[in-house]
């Protein structure tokens, strides 16, 4: 099982000099470029249904409470459907990494799909100690003439 992994400002100093900046980066596919090179904790999300008339998902997570996102970080933040056939996701670029997004997608036809969600996200507490958390989100969809207009995920960090 995959840990949390932080690093206090005072640590940061002792071992690096200080915490490095990156470039953020936000994708969506319908196709993986490499699937393997994401190295996240898998979380399994419940199995939703949804309409064949639905035309975006919200996904969002949620800090720990007194917690702020790293922006200096290299978060990353990729969408993708493991079954375009079914559920293709629309170009996506947000404008930042706050994770907290509205995803246009386009529903082809009925049935089942599962969409990828991945966010490496890296935030900090008010005692300057970092966090950095690598998630591999699975999401089970049923499309269906009779299922909810709306999908939203929420996940809150620990």
């Amino acid at each position: 099982m995959l840990l949390p992994v932080f690093l206090c400002s005072c640590q940061a100093k002792e071992k690096t000099g200080k915490i490095p900046a990156g470039t953020s980066a936000a994708t969506a596919s319908n196709k993986p470029e490499q699937e393997s090179a994401f190295a996240g904790r898998t979380i399994k999300l419940k199995a939703q249904e949804i309409s064949t008339r639905t035309c975006s998902f919200h996904f969002s997570i949620r800090l720990p409470k007194n917690c702020g996102w790293n922006s200096e970080a290299p978060n990353y933040f990729r969408v993708y459907s493991e079954n375009p056939e079914i559920i293709a996701v629309q170009e996506f670029k947000p404008q930042n990494l706050n994770f907290n997004y509205t995803i246009p997608v386009k529903i082809i036809e009925a049935g089942k799909a599962v969409l990828r969600i991945q966010a490496d996200t890296y935030y900090c507490n008010k005692s300057n100690c970092c966090f950095n958390q690598p998630l591999d989100f699975v999401l089970p969809v049923s499309v269906s003439v009779n299922g909810k207009p709306d999908l939203s995920v929420e996940y809150e960090l620990k």
